[in-house]
Formats: structure tokens, sequence, C-alpha cells
């Protein structure tokens, strides 16, 4: 049962006090939290708290002065939970944190807690207050259950989703429900990439609770590619980025299912040779997608921009940019790569050494061909 807190950020450290006191019933499966705390960075604000807020079973109002007098608490969060409430899709909780006056208030006439309303700034044991509330939400939770007035559509008690949204088809105007969940889009190019040469950038769809393509390139090194990653223009660890977004899973017919989400994961990157333009892939809905790998390679040197996007059904859903810079590269000995022996006009043969864009002379000796 996914549980939606509204409260004003004066009252924070008591919210953390109320998340505490539930953590058994999150441990136990019965509740999953939310509150404005958990939006990543990149999210819509607004359109967030809207879909949690439509989302849950419980919302519970942390009531207090400063609860009172937030305008986007009372205008938003209240009228719409109040609206939920009323047509039997969520159950509103009053918690009174501090003494307040209440009359004329949308949830008067609700009962409150913790016992007899008594603000929990004013028990004489704040934990026995905290405890009393969250007997009163179990209990709750309990009688929703029984009663079976959880939708089925909404039955995961998984705390990676993030929320649901009804949507009507003009074919047969039965409500389609989508799930929105979370999810990160890593990616990654090593610094620099030797001009003329093939490197890789690598991309992958993760849920935010997975390590992710990090710990991959991480285990990769310490195991089979380490002695051909080691010291070479390849991603490292360090080199990826990550960015959040949303990807919405269909459902009809009153069940969420487990089919994956059909993408496109596409790499941009104006005048470079790039191996694919565009991969295929599928987010599943319990994990991670593979790693996807293009190849790069540029003729000329310099800095150059890239953009990953991923695209569903010709939208685009995420894009990011990297950054990497196309160098000569080379070391001393006659099979370094990007060294080379040359001809002057005057017939010296020249051994040079290619680093950055500065031609180094290394040693220099006649021509026999030029002298004879």
């Amino acid at each position: 049962m996914r549980v939606f807190y509204s409260y004003s950020h004066e009252d924070e450290s008591l919210r953390n006090e109320l998340e505490n006191h539930l953590s058994s019933l999150k441990l136990s499966g019965v509740i999953s939290e939310w509150h404005d705390r958990k939006i990543l960075a990149g999210d819509n604000f607004d359109r967030t708290i809207s879909n949690y807020l439509n989302a849950a079973e419980v919302i519970l109002f942390l009531v207090s002065s400063d609860f009172l007098a937030s305008g986007y608490i009372r205008d938003v969060e209240v009228k719409r939970a109040m609206e939920r409430h009323q047509s039997g899709d969520a159950r509103v909780i009053p918690v009174i944190l501090r003494p307040v006056d209440l009359h004329g208030v949308p949830f008067e006439k609700l009962l409150r807690l913790p016992k007899d309303g008594l603000p929990i700034t004013e028990w004489e044991n704040r934990d026995t207050a905290f405890m009393n509330v969250a007997q009163g939400v179990r209990a709750v939770a309990q009688q929703m259950s029984r009663a079976n007035v959880q939708p089925s559509a909404k039955g995961s008690a998984d705390v990676g989703l993030s929320t649901t949204t009804d949507r009507v088809s003009a074919a047969s105007g039965r409500a389609l429900e989508f799930l929105l969940e979370p999810r990160l889009l890593d990616r990654g190019v090593a610094e620099e990439i030797p001009v003329g040469e093939a490197r890789e950038v690598l991309a992958m769809i993760r849920r935010p609770n997975s390590p992710g393509l990090a710990e991959t390139i991480r285990k990769e090194e310490e195991t089979t590619l380490a002695h051909t990653r080691k010291g070479s223009y390849t991603v490292r660890e360090a080199d990826v980025r990550s960015v959040p977004f949303t990807v919405p899973f269909a459902a009809s017919g009153g069940t969420f299912g487990t089919e994956s989400l059909k993408v496109k994961v596409q790499l941009q990157a104006p005048g470079l040779e790039v191996s694919e333009s565009a991969i295929a892939v599928k987010i599943p809905r319990s994990g991670d997608t593979a790693v996807l790998s293009f190849l790069v390679r540029s003729r000329d040197t310099g800095a150059q921009t890239l953009k990953v996007r991923v695209v569903c059904d010709d939208e685009e859903i995420v894009s990011s940019l990297l950054r990497t810079k196309f160098v000569r590269h080379g070391g001393p000995g006659p099979s370094s790569p990007g060294m080379s022996v040359e001809r002057d006009d005057s017939g010296w043969e020249v051994v040079v050494l290619a680093e950055s864009e500065l031609f180094i002379t290394v040693t220099a000796k006649k021509s026999m061909t030029a002298a004879n």
C-alpha cells in the first residue's frame, strides 16, 4: 500500500521521526512511502507530486500551523487528497504534529492521530505518540486490505513504483492505466580517443537502486579485460554519468503485466563515424537493460560532443551530452602506435612521434636510397 506524506518542510524533522516509526510496516511489505524529498534531479516538481498523490492509497496530512499556512499544500495537495478521499479512492489520515486551530479546515471532521488528536509535541513521551500513529496506520492498512479496496492494478508493493495515471481510450472508452517507473540513463565515453581508431561509447538503462554501468565496468577491469583495458583509451568507471527519467508501462484489464518497454537508444555524433546510429532495446519492468555499445571514430583531432537519446514511439524520453577529445597518440619503439617514418625534402628519413598535434623528432639518418 502506497503512503503519501503531505507536510511542510518546517516539520521535516518530525516527518523523519514518523518514517522511522513506520519502518516495521515498510520492512514487512505492508506499505511503501513517498514524499517530495525523493524527487530526482531533473524531474518536473509539480507533475511528480501530482502523480504520486494520485497513486497513493493512504495520504497522511502532517498538520501544523505551517502546514495550514502553505498555499501549495492547501490549494493542491489537500484539495486533491480530499477529492480522492470522498470518492473512496484513497484514505486521508490527519496526523497532528503541533497545536493548531482546525476549525473550518476541509478535513475537520476526520478522525485524527495520535489518540484523541493530541499533538505529538504535547505528549510527555514523543516515541509513544509516534508509536500510536504507526499503530493507527497499520490498522487502516489491514482494514483496507481485508476490504480489498486496494485496486489490483496498483497491487504491487514495489517501492520503485513511481505512480499510475489514467488515460481513456477513444476507441473503446475504457480507461487504460499507465505505470510510470523511475529509471536512470547511464552513459560514458573515454576522455580521450586516438584519431583513426574506433572506441566504445557505452550506455545502459537501469533502476535507481542498481549499481549500473559503473559497476559493470569496474568488474570488467578487475577480471578478464584487465590486461586489455589497462592504460588504454577506453571508458572507465569515473567516466560514467547518469541522468534520471521515468518510463511508462502500459496496463489494461485491471492488472499490470511484466512486459518490457520497447525503446531505441540513439547516439548522435556529428562529423564522426558511428557503428550504429540507434539500437533497439527492451527495458524490463524488474531490471536493467544490457550494456549497449556504440563504436565511434574520427579522422581529425579536437574536442567532440556526443548526444545519447532514449526514444519511444518517435518521442524523446531523455537525452544527455557526452564530451571527449580525439588525439594523436604513441610511444617510443618501432612498433609503437602513432609513430611513423617519413622522408623530408632533403632525403633524410625522420622517425617522428605524434603526440597531440605536435610532431617530435626522435632520431634521423640519411636515407641510403636518397644518397645513391
